[in-house]
């Protein structure tokens, strides 16, 4: 759905996309740097063996439950919230615009959780070091897979405000 290049709608979105890129990009930052860190040998591992393996099981299943949950909640919220919110409105667009702030919230809060599971194989990484670098690309393929599949869309939008 198109709104026309000086609709506010479409300057939000582009607003919401960069922010997306921007913290889609601080994943893949954050990935080169745990690889170029583990590999340079410029960390020595802090946990090993067993323990780091525990350490990795650890953060992986907080990621995955604060992920999760934090995706739930946010939904339930975004739909709760907008259910009597457009009754006044008209047209979609003022129904849509309406209800952006809100959408623009939920989202910033997901990506920020979904950019926190790159950021724990980070973590990993400086933990457990490069022997455990399977495991910390793990953790960066979850974030992007998320990030990317949770982008801006004006579809969602478009749905909170029927």
């Amino acid at each position: 759905m198109n709104f026309g290049e000086s609709s506010a709608l479409n300057q939000k979105m582009m607003t919401l996309k960069l922010i997306w890129g921007v913290i889609t990009s601080s994943v893949v930052i954050a990935a080169g740097a745990g690889y170029f860190i583990t590999t340079q040998g410029l960390v020595s591992p802090i946990v090993e063996g067993q323990d780091a393996t525990l350490v990795i099981i650890a953060i992986g299943v907080f990621s995955f439950l604060m992920t999760l949950i934090g995706y739930k909640v946010s939904d339930l919220v975004f739909r709760a919230g907008t259910a009597n919110d457009n009754e006044s409105f008209k047209s979609m667009e003022e129904k849509m615009l309406n209800n952006f702030r809100r959408y623009q919230s939920i989202c910033v809060v997901r990506w920020a959780l979904h950019e926190s599971v790159g950021i724990m194989g980070l973590v990993c990484l400086i933990l457990a070091g490069a022997d455990f670098l399977a495991y910390g690309a793990a953790f960066f393929a979850v974030s992007l897979f998320f990030l990317v599949t949770t982008g801006p869309s004006v579809d969602e939008l478009k749905k909170s405000a029927k």
